[in-house]
């Protein structure tokens, strides 16, 4: 086996160190990523868990506006028909309730999609110093 020159053998062990020390970095910021992640997460009545997409925030919303659609029908005929005052009051308090789910449902879809975003944006940047010195090979 060669034996490597003193410069190149302080290059290839700056270059070890520098490995280490980033993929020290890139495992924290991959465990933060999984401590943040399980804020996300929702738990179904079976135990399972999801996490939120930009898919279910947009079904929310699709869902919201026909139960909306027939809340405001039952709502018109309530009052056409001269139901007791309790109709109305609790057909306009499940409207508000409906609205402000479909809404937090879509916010929450957002900030986890933003949250992965700024995840990967941080893992890439740390790859990319890591190529740039030369301490990730083939990647």
């Amino acid at each position: 086996m060669l034996a490597l020159q003193p410069a190149a053998q302080d290059r290839a062990e700056r270059r070890r160190d520098l490995y280490a020390r980033r993929t020290g970095l890139l495992d924290r910021v991959d465990r933060e990523w999984a401590d943040e992640q399980r804020g996300f997460e929702t738990v179904d009545k079976r135990g399972r868990r999801r996490l939120p997409s930009d898919e279910s925030g947009t079904v929310g919303i699709l869902f919201g506006l026909v139960m909306a659609f027939f809340m405001v029908g039952m709502l018109a005929t309530a009052l056409s028909n001269d139901a007791p005052s309790i109709f109305p009051i609790f057909i306009i308090g499940m409207l508000v309730v409906l609205g402000i789910n479909v809404l937090k449902g879509f916010h929450d879809s957002e900030k986890y999609a933003d949250a992965r975003k700024a995840h990967e944006r941080r893992r890439g940047r740390i790859l990319s110093e890591l190529r740039e010195k030369g301490a990730l090979k083939g990647d």
